[in-house]
């Protein structure tokens, strides 16, 4: 064990392991992941400016409605969760093939 202290200001890492990465859920979280850190832009079906967000995702949003919806993002003290873009994505799938 280290004697060294934790500078609480570091950024903080996360890995992310997913079990089925090539399956539906894998692959859409993986492209949602490099939508939001390229910061992707889009126009919609009818014309409408459309961009990659992290709408959906609790750890993420901000409460919202008068019993504070669904996020937990501004309940958490700044700096306690790490940003989901800074992730490392890993895992495996039980079907043969590359990722």
């Amino acid at each position: 064990m280290s004697n060294t202290l934790i500078d609480q200001n570091e950024k903080r890492k996360i890995g992310i392991l997913v079990v089925g990465l090539r399956g539906a859920n894998g692959v859409t979280m993986c492209c949602g992941m490099i939508a939001n850190r390229r910061g992707l832009e889009w126009r919609g079906p009818r014309g409408e400016h459309a961009s990659a967000n992290y709408n959906g995702c609790i750890t993420q949003l901000k409460q919202r409605g008068v019993h504070g919806g669904v996020g937990f993002a501004d309940v958490v003290p700044e700096g306690m969760l790490a940003n989901v873009n800074d992730a490392a994505i890993g895992g495996w799938d039980v079907r043969p093939g590359g990722m």
